[in-house]
């Protein structure tokens, strides 16, 4: 981040000042840093550079002069780095560095004190706004009524009772957390949506990251549904007849050149490398990833097994997931394990607090899904959607058959 830029920008307008809330520590120049402290301390309030000048000799006891502020005042191309626009990067990245400092000395001394202060970094890091607006209607009117009568759909269409409880379809910048308790299946549901929207729309690309399995496990899983074959029998490619090794093949062969699909497995093992692939691959409006699960995530310098360590992780995970979405204007689908205790409890329909480890799950997430299945009827499940911003909340009733993989609308 070009901060002389950006101070030279403050410099040519020092009354944005008055209108931010900004602490010059977020800058890592000591001399952009004095520059801004002084323009604070005056208010914004500056007849001449001269001001500024007096007031860091004052303020600091260094000497920064007239002259070197008027060169700084004057770089070309000031104007393309608003202060007030980057203030919020400013914010941003003081804060992920303080976070990481006090998330090492945690791990290293486990002391709870500085738990509190992770805790409280990891709030206000949620507090930040990037993308500040002001607010105003007429700032937007372009936008809108380029929306309005547009004939191109943003959503990404999946399941038809699925679109109409949520609104038309999953949407750029939403995180959707997919949750079940282990071994109802979060991965067979997961990846039927997946396919489901790419069958829908071949242009889609598409991302899957499992932590449990490698690349050729997921294949066997997507051809056991596309190719209508026992995925006990894709255990063992012994298993499968002379007819069901060239269904395979084939449609191994048809994934491969007719889906833009990345399947990545446990070797991507940590959030700062799932992030990578996402930026590398991801396309505005026409892509989809899904992580399985939230878990088995590890993030970078936290110890998960530590005490509040699980917590911790999974607060960063979804923090960091969900500004990735708002970035790229994509949505990501994140699963998740449901707390034990919902085994025991007579009313076994999954709820919000049955989110592992994290409320952060609930809070970051645009959609939260459970799955279940029903008590009496085998291949019956349910699709709850538990939490929705955009439109309804419901029960829908999916067929499910894991020996085909199979997800789909419960026909009556």
């Amino acid at each position: 981040m070009n901060e002389q830029m950006i101070v030279a920008n403050l410099l040519n307008d020092t009354k944005q000042i008055q209108f931010l809330n900004v602490d010059s520590a977020w800058f890592e120049s000591s001399v952009m840093s004095l520059i801004v402290q002084a323009v604070i301390n005056l208010n914004g309030e500056i007849q001449s550079t001269a001001d500024i000048s007096e007031q860091i000799k004052e303020d600091s006891n260094k000497d920064i002069s007239q002259e070197e502020l008027e060169t700084l005042k004057n770089t070309k191309e000031y104007e393309k780095y608003s202060f007030s626009a980057m203030v919020p990067h400013l914010h941003k990245n003081y804060v992920q560095k303080q976070l990481n400092y006090y998330m090492a000395k945690y791990q290293q001394e486990g002391r709870k004190k500085y738990l509190n202060v992770v805790n409280s970094l990891t709030e206000e890091m949620n507090d930040i706004s990037v993308s500040a607006d002001d607010g105003l209607l007429s700032s937007s009117i372009d936008e809108f009524e380029k929306e309005l009568y547009s004939e191109k759909s943003t959503s990404l269409k999946t399941f038809h009772e699925v679109n109409m409880m949520i609104g038309g379809g999953f949407r750029p910048g939403q995180l959707i957390t997919i949750g079940a308790r282990s071994g109802v299946g979060k991965t067979l549901v997961s990846l039927n949506f997946m396919m489901d929207m790419l069958e829908r729309d071949n242009s889609l690309r598409a991302d899957f990251f499992s932590l449990e399995m490698n690349k050729l496990e997921i294949v066997d899983r997507i051809i056991s549904r596309k190719e209508s074959i026992n995925s006990l029998k894709m255990v063992d490619y012994t298993n499968l007849s002379h007819e069901e090794k060239g269904k395979s093949l084939a449609g191994y062969k048809d994934l491969m050149n007719n889906y833009d699909i990345g399947l990545f497995g446990e070797e991507y093992s940590t959030l700062g490398m799932i992030k990578r692939k996402i930026k590398e691959r991801a396309v505005q409006g026409k892509y989809i990833a899904f992580i399985d699960y939230v878990g088995l995530v590890n993030v970078e310098g936290v110890n998960a097994g530590g005490e509040g360590g699980e917590r911790i992780a999974i607060n960063i995970i979804t923090r960091e997931l969900k500004l990735l979405a708002s970035e790229l204007k994509i949505p990501i689908f994140l699963l998740s394990q449901l707390n034990r205790g919902l085994e025991y409890r007579q009313d076994k329909t999954p709820g919000l607090q049955d989110l592992k480890a994290s409320g952060s799950l609930e809070q970051d997430s645009s959609m939260v899904f459970f799955i279940s299945k029903d008590s009496e009827e085998d291949n019956l499940a349910y699709l709850d959607v538990a939490k929705n911003r955009v439109g309804r909340r419901g029960r829908l009733k999916f067929y499910m058959n894991p020996s085909f993989m199979e997800f789909k609308p419960y026909q009556t």
